[in-house]
């Protein structure tokens, strides 16, 4: 192996391992959150490893399994209900646009482009939600 192949090589096993941290320390985090006081998350915020250790939010979970179970019904059925209206929307897009007599189909094109490049992101989204829609 050449000196290029060999500075190629260690360059991109430096790429993966900053890959890897990036994808594997949030999972980490959230370990360590579930395993931490709210009061020690407030105080010194999300860590590596816990500061102390609690297991009060297993407790709930475990003495109030339907409240779990609530949360992932309607996780599935916000997932079920966006997924079919949003293949029915675009298919009601999508049959029109291809036909070529289309009064002004491209610009209706270049506005369902534009907007899927440039969405509004996720501050707004957020701010969106919480203080005008009152669900956060």
């Amino acid at each position: 192996m050449n000196k290029n192949k060999k500075k190629r090589q260690i360059v991109l096993n430096i790429f993966f391992w900053i890959l890897c941290a990036m994808i594997i320390l949030p999972l980490v985090m959230i370990v360590s959150a579930s395993f931490s006081s709210e009061s020690s998350i407030a105080e010194y915020g999300y860590g590596i490893l816990p500061r102390e250790i609690d297991f009060s939010a297993y407790e709930y979970v475990f003495e109030n399994p339907q409240s779990l179970v609530d949360a992932y019904k309607v996780t599935a059925a916000f997932s079920v209900i966006s997924m079919v209206l949003s293949v029915l929307l675009m298919a009601m897009v999508a049959y029109p646009l291809t036909k070529k007599t289309l009064k002004g189909r491209k610009g209706i094109s270049f506005y369902l482009y534009f907007t899927m490049l440039f969405s509004g992101g996720l501050v707004p989204s957020y701010i969106l939600i919480t203080k005008y829609l009152h669900l956060g």
